[in-house]
């Protein structure tokens, strides 16, 4: 048990043991509540920063917190437009954003952009939808 003196009265009183961390490596019982999955499709648009739609421009779902690493990829067509999707997702209750963190991200050779995705997932979850229609442009930048 631990303590600490109180110099004013000179008496021991107990101090409170630190609530359990959830900073460490992610286990598969999860740090904040339970482990669980989910399916979601991902639709949008990709566009310079001029307003001009992209063709050919690679777009990956990562998660870069609990399983760093990309889920799947697609190329967008003539009218900039793509769809990522995945089953299997995961997901830990209560930890979005601190320990799952999806973001969409665009490249080409020459440019590069991204976005967070924790808000529409959450948004699409709590409405019992499995596709996302992302309605503002992933912009990139040189």
């Amino acid at each position: 048990m631990m303590g600490c003196v109180d110099e004013r009265s000179s008496q021991t009183s107990e101090i409170p043991p630190p609530p359990p961390s959830d900073t460490g490596e992610p286990s598969l019982e999860g740090s904040c509540g339970e482990v669980g999955s989910f399916d979601m499709a991902f639709q949008g648009f990709v566009e310079d920063r001029d307003g001009q739609r992209l063709e050919g421009v690679t777009v990956a779902l990562e998660e870069r917190s609990w399983t760093q690493q990309i889920y799947k990829r697609d190329v967008t067509d003539v009218s900039g437009e793509f769809k990522v999707s995945d089953q299997d997702l995961p997901m830990i209750e209560g930890c979005w954003g601190t320990v799952v963190s999806f973001w969409l991200v665009g490249s080409t050779d020459t440019s590069w952009g991204e976005r967070p995705l924790n808000a529409h997932i959450i948004e699409a979850l709590d409405a019992g939808r499995g596709v996302i229609e992302l309605t503002s442009p992933l912009i990139l930048s040189e």
